[in-house]
């Protein structure tokens, strides 16, 4: 009798020890998928971000490769065929006009806008090799001849001021009252190399008054002082 209860009790232990270890083994593989679960959703997490960053880095232009609508916000430096400048802090640029002809690179039409934080474009660059001249004195009569065709002036409303020089450039300075606006006009005239039989007219065209641009602004500034000309290599 004694046997038989000795047995039975034995064999209570081998079966309530069996059902331990079954029951921690159940246990660590449910504490197990946790981690692994945290660990897939934060690498999901850090896919998203990288791939947030990669679409932001992409929508932004490319200032060593622009083209007519490339659009920025300063603070850039824009490299071009005919030039490089830098777009100030508190403005932004558009291209207006890329135009360089394949068979001359030194012949062609670039145009860059600036604009304000209030989005009011207060000044464009344009460096072109079309508008027919051969020298600065041509390049001022050039500038001041498009202001009276465009507003049906005489040109009693142009008025030559003295030479201004900012950074590598010495600008002629124009002033052009009309009853609709007043304008700045710093203007400029490069030969580029041997082989640069047309030259480059440079001009800056600045809006005063309504843009809120004063003369000798800040920005105004800063954009003739970074202003290089790509010389002939």
């Amino acid at each position: 009798m004694k046997r038989i209860i000795a047995i039975t009790l034995t064999l209570l232990m081998v079966f309530s020890l069996f059902a331990c270890n079954k029951g921690g083994s159940d246990t660590t593989t449910e504490n197990s998928n946790p981690s692994e679960s945290t660990s897939a959703e934060a690498s999901s997490t850090d896919a998203a971000a990288s791939t947030t960053e990669a679409d932001s880095t992409t929508q932004a232009a490319d200032p060593s490769n622009l083209e007519v609508g490339s659009e920025g916000a300063g603070p850039v430096e824009l490299k071009t065929d005919f030039f490089s400048v830098k777009v100030p802090e508190k403005a932004s640029y558009e291209v207006s006009t890329y135009y360089v002809d394949k068979s001359n690179p030194l012949f062609g039409s670039i145009g860059i806008r600036f604009r304000n934080e209030k989005k009011y474009i207060i000044a464009t660059l344009t460096a072109t090799t079309q508008n027919m001249v051969k020298s600065k004195k041509e390049a001022i009569k050039n500038t001041i001849d498009l202001c009276n065709l465009d507003t049906y002036k005489n040109g009693a409303s142009a008025t030559e001021g003295k030479d201004a020089k900012y950074g590598e450039n010495t600008f002629s300075t124009i002033n052009v009252k009309t009853e609709f606006y007043e304008k700045d006009f710093y203007v400029d005239y490069v030969k580029r190399g041997d082989n640069d039989s047309k030259g480059l007219l440079v001009k800056l065209e600045v809006n005063l008054g309504s843009t809120g641009v004063q003369k000798d602004d800040p920005i105004i500034k800063e954009i003739l002082s970074s202003l290089s000309i790509v010389m002939e290599k």
